[in-house]
C-alpha cells in the first residue's frame, strides 16, 4: 500500500457506494509499502465511520488471494501507475469482472465493457458508475465474469502461452 496503488481512492469510491449499499464490504490486499500512507488510509476510515466496511488484510499469499479472489464479486484496482498487474490475470481467471484504472497495460489486460470496466485512476464518478451497476445487474456481472474466464483461458492458460512462446521463437528465427 502506497500512493501509487490509489488506495485512498479507492477508499472514497467504496465511501460513496457505502451510501447506498450499507452492506458492502471492501477487502484491501497488500504489502504497507509506505506506513504514513497506511495512517491516511486508517484515518479516512475513521473518519467516515466505515470501519465495518474496509479489511485491510495486509500481504497475503497466492493461496490467500485466490481464495478471497473466488468469494470476491469483482477485483477493483484505481491504481495511478502499475505495469501488467498479475492480480488482474488472476481475478480474470477466477471469473471475475475487474473495474480498475487506465494505467500501465491495464487497458491491454481488461476489455472495456466485456471483461470489466476502465476508468482514469481520477474519476471516481466513472468507478463508482460502473462498481454499483455490476452490484446492481447479476446478469450482467455473470455475464462479464464468464467473459473474464474465458479471456484468461484464452490468453494465460499454460497451452496459450506455450504457444505463444513457440510463435516467437519461430519469428525470431525465421527474421
Amino acid at each position: 500500500m502506497y500512493d501509487r496503488k490509489n488506495v485512498l481512492g479507492l477508499l472514497e469510491i467504496a465511501r460513496r457506494l457505502i451510501e447506498n449499499r450499507p452492506n458492502l464490504k471492501l477487502r484491501v490486499a497488500g504489502k504497507i509499502a509506505d506506513e504514513n500512507y497506511y495512517q491516511q488510509c486508517l484515518a479516512f476510515v475513521k473518519e467516515h465511520g466505515i470501519q465495518s466496511n474496509v479489511d485491510f488484510l495486509g500481504q497475503t499469499t497466492v493461496e490467500t488471494m485466490m481464495e478471497e479472489l473466488s468469494r470476491a464479486t469483482m477485483l477493483l484496482l484505481p491504481s495511478k501507475q502499475e505495469t501488467a498487474p498479475l492480480v488482474i490475470s488472476e481475478a480474470l481467471g477466477a471469473g471475475k469482472p475487474v473495474v480498475a484504472s487506465t494505467a500501465g497495460g491495464i487497458e491491454n489486460l481488461v476489455r472495456d465493457g466485456e471483461t470489466g470496466y476502465i476508468a482514469n485512476w481520477r474519476d471516481n464518478d466513472r468507478f463508482v458508475e460502473c462498481i454499483d451497476r455490476l452490484m446492481g445487474d447479476n446478469q450482467l456481472r455473470e455475464q462479464m465474469g464468464k467473459a473474464a474466464r474465458q479471456e484468461a483461458v484464452r490468453r494465460f492458460s499454460k497451452e496459450s502461452v506455450a504457444a505463444q512462446t513457440v510463435k516467437v521463437y519461430e519469428e525470431a528465427l525465421r527474421g
